[in-house]
């Protein structure tokens, strides 16, 4: 069983070291792969059998984290932001807080930014400002700063923020002048992004707590 989980992975791993989307004749080609092996398998030895079914369970866990990487990367939406928007007004609800050194990082679910079309508003973004203002997830803010695209990798082989950027819907990172300000707009309509906001409160409050600075 711990195979499986190995060629799952490596099916995955698979899809993102293409340099470009696959074919339909890929997938046509993983399809067959996975007959062929069912078929010989009937052709084996009896003291074989189980070589061809562990390697029929191995091909089929490596299609299927191929094909699930493939279909989770199609059903992301675009990311909405494609350059800098400096001096914008971005409003929505606080998802996650954290800070490193003087400096708290935001996500935002985006609400609104000024001068951008409804129609293709990013899902989240982060901004980072001075520590200190007492926000928490959950709560709807308005914030006056720069937004860009996620940055791609100085150097090949770097860390890619962007593709991490891009599986967690965050399209744009940017700062804001000044902090942030509370809003009285309600809450999110969506229920699972109150109750993230919420996990993340209470790890923030924790957090807060074990540094020593007590929780909200």
């Amino acid at each position: 069983m711990l195979w499986l989980a190995v060629s799952f992975a490596l099916g995955c791993a698979s899809y993102f070291s293409l340099n470009r989307e696959p074919g339909v004749s890929v997938i046509l080609a993983g399809v067959i792969l996975l007959v062929l092996i069912g078929g010989l398998r009937r052709f084996l030895p009896e003291e074989m059998r189980g070589i061809g079914h562990f390697s029929l369970l191995v091909m089929f866990w490596f299609s299927f984290g191929f094909s699930y990487s493939a279909l989770r990367t199609t059903l992301i939406p675009p990311a909405g932001v494609t350059h800098e928007l400096d001096r914008v007004m971005v409003e929505g609800w606080i998802s996650e807080i954290s800070t490193k050194a003087s400096r708290d990082r935001i996500t935002l679910r985006v609400h609104a930014i000024s001068g951008h079309d409804t129609d293709s508003l990013p899902a989240y973004v982060r901004m980072s400002q001075v520590s200190g203002a007492g926000l928490f997830p959950g709560r709807f803010v308005r914030c006056y700063g720069q937004l860009n695209p996620p940055p791609e990798p100085v150097l090949n082989g770097d860390y890619e923020f962007s593709r991490d950027a891009y599986f967690r819907k965050l399209a744009a990172v940017g700062f804001v002048y000044g902090k942030c300000k509370p809003g009285t707009l309600g809450a999110t309509n969506s229920n699972v992004s109150e109750a993230m906001a919420g996990l993340n409160a209470k790890r923030r409050d924790i957090a807060a707590y074990i540094a020593g600075k007590g929780g909200r």
